[in-house]
């Protein structure tokens, strides 16, 4: 796994946490339901691989329970994944509109 530059560790423990979150999900019932949602939780094991690091690099106080962040980010991963699933729909359905809204969210005055 290094070579595509990340630790096999980090996939495994995004891996269980995203099973864990599936868990606690619906239940997929359907055949296309379960192989998307089984597929979620691959791809978001694939991203905590991927942003496990950038959370200890940004913040190196947490070095020491690496494993516990990848765990965390895998339990999050399959949300954060299913959203990107969503807001590709969005932006095949309606660009403009969807470039808007999230353009919105990140000018907005607080």
């Amino acid at each position: 796994m290094m070579k595509l530059g990340i630790k096999l560790g980090y996939v495994i423990t995004g891996l269980l946490g995203g099973l864990m979150s599936l868990m606690f999900n619906k239940r997929p019932k359907t055949r296309m339901e379960k192989i998307k949602s089984y597929t979620i939780v691959v791809l978001g094991a694939l991203l905590t691989g991927y942003i496990t690091p950038l959370i200890l690099l940004k913040w190196s106080a947490f070095r020491n329970v690496e494993y516990s962040i990848a765990f965390i980010v895998g339990l999050f991963g399959m949300g954060i994944t299913e959203a990107i699933f969503v807001l590709i729909q969005k932006l095949k359905e309606n660009p403009i509109e969807t470039i808007k809204s999230i353009k919105s969210i990140f000018t907005r005055n607080v």
